[in-house]
């Protein structure tokens, strides 16, 4: 039986104020820290995973790449390296990592400041391990229409991440590290 994940509750100036549960935290809509890292290939296809149908949020929709919380303790640099060996295999460094942005991200299940990056990963898909219980596999997206997907592909991303006025500029960041 694992421990309960405890994470920070943080101010907007992001200074911990208190720790507490993973569980906690959500239930009270509380401000923590995450992670994320959007994978982009060479020829401008994002990679997407396919979340898990065991999870509390998005079960079973196309998200980031990588994407985690900051356990109390850790550095934003130091989850985001974990959480991509954890849901990718991959053992990468921060030097091989692009900031994207650093924002406030709000919805009905999720209060967080999150830390994105950028990564071209040059290799095929099929090299990526998907971590038990988080996650369903990856899914190559066109960059340059993500937000004129087909309805059956768009069905199954995570809405929020097919917002232009939210990730217009992330997405075209992202982009800009194979162009």
């Amino acid at each position: 039986m694992s421990t309960e994940e405890m994470l920070d509750h943080i101010d907007t100036n992001d200074n911990v104020i208190g720790m507490m549960s993973r569980k906690e935290i959500h239930a009270k809509g509380l401000l923590h820290r995450e992670v994320a890292i959007l994978f982009v290939t060479p020829d401008g296809y994002f990679i997407f995973q396919r979340r898990s149908m065991k999870k509390a949020t998005n079960p079973g929709l196309l998200a980031f790449t990588v994407a985690g919380h900051v356990v109390s303790g850790d550095t934003y640099e130091e989850a985001v390296l974990k959480e991509a060996e954890e849901e990718t295999g991959l053992k990468l460094s921060l030097s091989d990592l692009v900031l994207i942005k650093k924002d406030h991200a709000q919805s009905d299940a999720n209060n967080c400041l999150r830390v994105l990056y950028g990564y071209v990963f040059k290799d095929s898909i099929d090299q990526l391990r998907i971590e038990e219980d988080e996650g369903d596999g990856f899914v190559l997206i066109p960059g340059k229409n993500i937000f004129d997907l087909p309805d059956q592909l768009r069905k199954n991303v995570a809405t929020s991440l097919l917002d232009p006025a939210r990730y217009k500029d992330i997405y075209s960041n992202v982009l800009a590290l194979v162009q």
